[in-house]
């Protein structure tokens, strides 16, 4: 059936969309973080990190990532030249990173011009090899990518036919000319020159299965050196800095170590780190962010606005299961019409055509089945509520690195996302960073996994976790004695944005606040070392090849142990009452402060407004209170008619909010209540005698009434 369709036209892939593909990273070791999530998604137990000095090639070195993962065949290798094909996340919860099919690519091209790709599964070799210099010298439009296979046992070209075919080589057949152009090309394109050159990359890959990724052709800043600094730590790999400065417009010292660091940016990429990964030969002292925090608390979030995901994924199904359906009734009409014409005389060929026909059928079927019950549950699961476990904690070893880590399966997306401060040039929520880990059913990550699909949601977890953030403030109960906490560990009030005292007591209390964690280097559990006064702090080579077995607790000293570590204790967000949230509002409403008379500068606060007020109030009633109801007005006390009430009472009512003439005329009684305190305090001292002389008056006009 596919046959009467290749006459049509076919659409192309032009080799420019791999720098266009590119461009979607804008940092760069967000690029490089895609090659390493791919060993993370290869269950790889270690990933080496480094770079080879070549001057022949652009920037005079290429840039290499081995890991011991999984490794791929040659079918999953040319499954990685299609564009936009990923089998790594077949349902919604599945834990893999990776999901576009496009990373490598996209990732490899944004850091270097070409890549060439050595994997290595059940003693099977093969090579890819995709390359922009190779279609810019050969003015090649389409995308093209050599792929040999060899057996890695007598290292030679596999050779196998349509009818035998080796395991995960289904769509590999052996053409000895198309073999020798992809190793002439590769041998001409690529820093390794001889077929010996190639096989020793294979020999790299020490374990049974692999896979190495090498970058060459890097790409170079304005001035003409590596966007990669590789020169100013030996150790490590750099943001160069005049990058750092395009791409923050600030200075070295406001940057924080994970935007110019690899080493630092590696360390904080997972949630759960399990891999061993080492950078130019040192071992990266990964941290589980949650425990190096001073006071850390969790708050259970629930909602249930989450509700995109669901929504495409649904819309996905359903469109799936309509091509099914119709799939199913083609291969149903099939086996119809050739059941109609079997007979006795059909063929074995015919009977088994028609067989494999029904297997086809059912295989069809029950795929729909699965699908229409997989479309149910998301029905039902759209309207569930998601919880999301946020975890706050004081970053006492350096303050000025707070803010949100926002992670997506495990995998780090957004980081020191400002959120909960008023401002900077406060001690409000300072020092205080929150994590979250969001599995990919609630928010999905962008292409470059650096921002999410879903600003609208993003931004709504953003708010939450800000009201938590300030929960959590108010439950350390330090914003009492803010200042005297954040000098115990050594910071001044007067440098927010400085790093704390290096002195030897504030340095020992904040180790004893909060004791290392270490990763064994061996097992890879993670270990609390109990603090010890009189022991010499370890180096970083002794932190790099620390072991369960260097333990001083006895307890957790060998890798045969569990990990054990603390619970984080459970906080909750308290909603404020009904009441307050009323006093909130009419406090909102108070009437602006009086304006200050010259003889007296002092100011007036809202406390001071709202007892004013009180007060006006207060003296209006005694004063109405004590007006002669008699109609007799001369004998009557005159009262300002602004502060007489009336006699009738009405029902209380909500409090309106006040127009600009109600406001006006009430700021000027202000001002003449105030300006009469002479007054009033005589009309109180002589209330009572004016009461009395009041009720004297009337008894005696009732009298003179019923005498009449």
């Amino acid at each position: 059936m596919k046959d009467q369709y290749d006459c049509l036209n076919k659409a192309q892939l032009s080799f420019e969309y791999l720098h266009t593909n590119s461009t979607t990273h804008t940092f760069l070791f967000g690029a490089l973080a895609e090659l390493v999530d791919n060993s993370k998604d290869a269950d790889a137990k270690n990933l080496d990190i480094y770079t080879c000095k070549d001057p022949c090639l652009r920037g005079g070195f290429y840039l290499a990532f081995l890991d011991d993962g999984c490794g791929m065949n040659y079918d999953d290798v040319f499954n990685v030249i299609v564009f936009g094909k990923s089998a790594k996340r077949h349902t919604l919860n599945s834990t893999q990173i990776g999901q576009y099919g496009n990373g490598l690519k996209s990732g490899a091209m944004r850091i270097s011009n070409d890549f060439i790709l050595f994997t290595k599964k059940d003693n099977i070799g093969t090579c890819l090899f995709l390359s922009r210099t190779f279609h810019q010298e050969e003015h090649i439009s389409q995308i093209m990518c050599p792929m040999p296979c060899f057996d890695l046992i007598s290292q030679q070209p596999i050779e196998n036919t349509d009818n035998q075919q080796l395991n995960g080589t289904h769509t590999y057949i052996y053409d000895k000319n198309k073999h020798e152009l992809e190793m002439y090309l590769i041998t001409k394109y690529s820093p390794f020159k001889t077929i010996d050159d190639l096989f020793k990359q294979f020999n790299l890959i020490k374990s049974s299965s692999g896979t190495l990724i090498i970058l060459y052709n890097l790409k170079l800043s304005d001035s003409g050196e590596p966007e990669l600094d590789i020169k100013t730590d030996p150790y490590d790999i750099l943001i160069d800095s005049k990058n750092r400065r395009n791409l923050f417009h600030d200075d070295d010292d406001s940057i924080l170590p994970e935007y110019r660091s690899l080493r630092a940016y590696v360390s904080i990429i997972y949630y759960e780190p399990r891999m061993r990964i080492t950078i130019q030969g040192r071992r990266v002292i990964t941290k589980k962010l949650s425990y190096t925090l001073y006071k850390p608390r969790q708050y259970q979030f629930k909602s249930t606005r989450f509700k995109t995901r669901f929504e495409q994924e649904i819309k996905k199904c359903e469109k799936e299961l309509l091509s099914l359906e119709e799939r199913i009734r083609e291969a149903d009409s099939q086996v119809y019409h050739i059941q109609q014409h079997l007979g006795i005389a059909t063929s074995i060929d015919e009977r088994i055509r028609l067989r494999k026909l029904q297997i086809n059928a059912a295989e069809l079927k029950d795929i729909a089945n699965r699908l229409r019950n997989g479309l149910v549950k998301k029905r039902l699961e759209m309207n569930t509520i998601k919880t999301l476990t946020f975890i706050f904690g004081l970053n006492i070893q350096n303050r000025i690195a707070d803010g949100v880590f926002v992670y997506n399966c495990g995998r780090l997306i957004k980081m020191y996302e400002k959120i909960g401060q008023p401002n900077k040039k406060t001690l409000f929520c300072r020092g205080v960073i929150g994590i979250v880990d969001v599995p990919s059913i609630v928010l999905e990550p962008t292409h470059n996994k650096q921002s999410f699909a879903d600003e609208k949601e993003y931004h709504f977890l953003l708010k939450n976790m800000g009201e938590y953030m300030r929960q959590y403030w108010a439950d350390t109960g330090i914003e009492h004695y803010i200042n005297e906490f954040w000098k115990t560990y050594g910071y001044r009030d007067d440098q927010l944005d400085r790093p704390p005292s290096n002195d030897l007591e504030v340095v020992k209390r904040r180790q004893v606040a909060i004791p290392m964690l270490l990763q064994c280097d061996k097992c890879l559990k993670w270990r609390r070392l109990p603090y010890n006064a009189n022991a010499k702090p370890l180096t970083q080579i002794q932190l790099e090849s620390w072991q369960c077995s260097n333990n001083t607790d006895v307890l957790n000293n060998t890798c045969l142990t569990n990990e054990k570590l603390e619970i984080i204790p459970e906080g909750e967000l308290k909603q404020q009452s009904q009441a307050t949230n009323s006093e909130n509002r009419t406090s909102s409403r108070v009437v602006s402060p009086p304006a200050r008379s010259l003889g007296n500068n002092k100011r007036i606060s809202n406390a001071e407004i709202s007892s004013t007020t009180a007060n006006i109030n207060s003296k209006v009633s005694t004063r109405s209170s004590i007006v002669p109801s008699s109609s007799d007005t001369s004998q009557k006390r005159s009262v300002p008619s602004s502060r007489s009430l009336s006699r009738k009472t009405k029902p209380k009512k909500k409090p309106k909010r006040l127009n600009s003439k109600q406001t006006t005329k009430l700021k000027s009684t202000v001002h003449r209540i105030i300006s009469d305190d002479e007054v009033d305090e005589n009309e109180q001292e002589s209330s009572a005698p004016i009461a009395q002389q009041t009720r004297d008056q009337t008894l005696t006009s009732v009298r003179v009434k019923k005498s009449n």
